[in-house]
């Protein structure tokens, strides 16, 4: 009874045994393997490919921020010079008909 049961915590793909090779190392998936971009990979690769991902670092974190921030003030006084044209001026005297 407890088959029928769908389960969401590991994922199962159906295939025939011994198919799953990894597209890594070409070696035969068993065990443990991943989906690295949508293509199998054994667990060492998985492991190797990890390593190579750049570590987040806290520098990396405070120029984000910087950025961030540097944008925001930009947007703000970009807003603040297109929102509102007070009335009387040289705007409202060309827009309006004569």
């Amino acid at each position: 009874m407890s088959d029928n049961v769908p389960q969401f915590g590991i994922a199962e793909y159906p295939s025939a045994p011994g198919t799953d090779t990894c597209m890594s190392c070409r070696q035969p998936a068993v065990g443990s393997y991943y989906r690295v971009n949508g293509a199998l990979a054994c667990a060492r690769c998985k492991e190797q490919l990890e390593a190579q991902l750049p570590k987040d670092s806290h520098a990396a974190f405070v120029r984000g921020l910087m950025f961030g921030v540097g944008g925001a003030i930009l947007g703000l006084i970009r807003a603040k010079q297109c929102a509102w044209v007070p009335a009387g001026t040289a705007a409202d005297a060309i827009s309006s008909p004569p």
